[in-house]
Parts: C-alpha cells; structure tokens; sequence
C-alpha cells in the first residue's frame, strides 16, 4: 500500500540545513514488472514536487531523536533534485518571470484527497481549480495537472503554465525527451507546448496547460 507522511524536509535550493516546512512525503506501492519502488516529496507550500528516490522509504528518526531537534524526515535512497519553486503559474509570455512561490493571493492550497492511496492535490484562485496528481509507474512518476473554470482576475489574457524541471542543463534528447542534470528523463506528451526558461542562475522547464483541454502531464523516470 502507499504511504503518505507529512514531515519537515530539506530544502537542497537553499541549502541541507533549511527546511521545507510544508512537505509531505509519498511512499509508492510496488508495480507490476517494476524491479523498484519509486516515492517523491511535494511542497503543499509552492504545489511542486521537489525530491524523487527510488526503494526505501523514509528515515524517521530524527522527527524524534534528541526531542526532535533535527526535525527532519530523510529519504533512504539516492536523492534526484527536481523543482522546488512554485509548481505552476499564470503568464503573460513565457519572458515573464518565474514566481518563486504560489503568492497566497494568485492560488491557495484546499488540501488533498487520496485516490487509491495517492494524494490529489486541490488549489484554487483567479476563478480556476487546479488538481495536481502524481502516481508511480514501473520506471518512475507520472504527473497530471488539471486546470478548469472560467478565470478571473489574474488568469485573464494569461496562460497557464506547469513547471516540469529545474536544473543547470536542460537537454533535448532525440527521443524527444528532457535529460535534466543527467539524473533524470522527462517524458512528454507530443504536441504539448514547451519551453526552457532562465530563473534565478538555473534553468526551468515548463509546459503550457491547454485549457480547451483542461491538463497537461508528464512522465519521470530515474
């Protein structure tokens, strides 16, 4: 069964010794012909998942050893960095800045509802519902993010864009698919409008939400 813990984690964008005071951590279920199990940490706080592991889940022990001083819950396998800055966002072109987080009034966080032992995260704002869902597959995480209502406020005259990676390098693949770092793949949907813009002194990946078609998603594997 999957597992679902709410914990501090690490920010790795600040800093080891920073937290992200409102993380929560996924623990997949085994899948069928998968050799592994593959487990992610979401920031509720920026709606974007921002570390991925493969096999054990999560050490626990310092949420409690020396009453807790470390606070921090730590993954148990190798650590793939993906994003851990505001997980979508409404622009105007996609030379507008990145926010570094959901401003609390653009989307506030409506909290989750497990499907099939999975969280769905619920965001609201600017007449939109955004619902966020990320399920293992056998090589990786899959990633769905839907968008509906009429928009108002902010979302009018803007798009509707996902971030699906932050890195140093981002590489367009034969394939077609994103090599991020080198540690991970992105697989895209074909059609799906993509582009690769500058934030801070990295790179980010983001899609563009159809809104005539309500979602957009993607597929990691590590």
């Amino acid at each position: 069964q999957p597992m679902v813990q709410r914990c501090f984690m690490h920010d790795f964008s600040l800093g080891a010794d920073r937290k992200v005071p409102y993380a929560i951590a996924i623990g997949g279920a085994q899948q069928p012909q998968a050799a592994t199990t593959y487990n992610y940490s979401y920031n509720l706080q920026k709606g974007s998942p921002f570390l991925a592991w493969k096999g054990a889940f999560l050490d626990v022990t310092g949420m409690w050893r020396g009453r807790g001083s470390d606070q921090m819950a730590h993954p148990m396998g190798a650590e793939v960095e993906l994003a851990n800055e505001a997980g979508f966002a409404l622009l105007g072109t996609e030379s507008d800045p990145w926010p570094d987080t959901l401003l609390p009034n653009t989307f506030n966080f409506k909290g989750y509802a497990l499907q099939k032992g999975y969280p769905v995260y619920s965001y609201t704002g600017n007449g939109l519902k955004v619902t966020d869902a990320i399920t293992p597959t056998a090589n990786g995480l899959e990633r769905n993010v839907r968008a509906t209502g009429p928009g108002t406020g902010a979302a009018i005259g803007k798009a509707f864009y996902v971030l699906a990676a932050q890195g140093n390098s981002i590489d367009l693949l034969p394939s077609g698919e994103y090599s991020v770092d080198g540690q991970y793949r992105l697989h895209i949907i074909k059609g799906t409008k993509t582009a690769i813009i500058a934030h801070k002194d990295r790179k980010l990946l983001v899609l563009q939400l159809d809104m005539a078609k309500g979602s957009v998603g993607y597929g990691i594997s590590f």
